[in-house]
């Protein structure tokens, strides 16, 4: 069952990335409806009108389940790219973070807690930001990591290999030589690195 319709199920200008980003983009999308009433059928969903403006690598949408409670379906985009933050928000297991409630991995959809957006954090003062990191965070540590999550390193090659192929790829569009430079550690297996600023602490001024 949907409860959107032909001409938003799947929005005009998320159809125009994933066919401009991924050369399976265009097979993917004529797909796509299929894949959605699977989704729909197996899991007793009523399907809303899609995210936008939504990514470039899935098709995302509302949906209410059998039981009435809200949730959200992603379908991916077929890519080379691992996706390992499925593997952690099942380690994380509504911990600190959106529950599972099922995946199919051979058409690479998931379905997941619908999330609403609360109060950015930038609107924050700076204690109480830190209150809700000091109680978010420990839930997030104190999931076991999976024997099969991917490293670090292997992760940042794989996407530094994607990145230099993109700079390829959009090089009349955009300047490729910031997309080459950042995927170099990458590539040549140096240690991806991470670079931080100090942030002044108003409560110890």
């Amino acid at each position: 069952m949907t409860g959107a319709t032909s001409a938003n199920l799947i929005p005009l200008s998320l159809a125009d990335r994933i066919r401009a980003h991924h050369s399976a983009g265009a097979a993917w999308l004529q797909e796509l409806p299929d894949l959605i009433a699977s989704c729909v059928s197996r899991w007793e969903l009523t399907v809303l009108p899609a995210f936008e403006p939504g990514g470039d690598s899935s098709w995302t949408a509302p949906v209410k389940r059998s039981t009435g409670d809200p949730a959200v379906l992603q379908i991916t985009v077929p890519m080379p790219v691992r996706h390992d933050h499925l593997t952690a928000l099942q380690a994380w297991a509504g911990r600190g973070a959106v529950k599972v409630f099922a995946h199919d991995a051979a058409i690479r959809a998931t379905l997941m807690e619908l999330c609403l957006p609360g109060t950015d954090a930038a609107d924050l003062s700076p204690a109480e930001a830190d209150d809700i990191a000091v109680d978010v965070l420990p839930q997030l540590w104190a999931a076991e990591v999976p024997g099969s999550t991917e490293s670090l390193a292997d992760n940042a090659a794989e996407r530094a290999q994607l990145m230099h192929a993109r700079a390829d790829q959009f090089s009349d569009v955009v300047d490729p030589g910031p997309f080459r430079e950042a995927a170099e550690p990458g590539l040549d297996g140096r240690r991806p690195v991470v670079r931080c600023r100090a942030v002044p602490d108003e409560r110890n001024e």
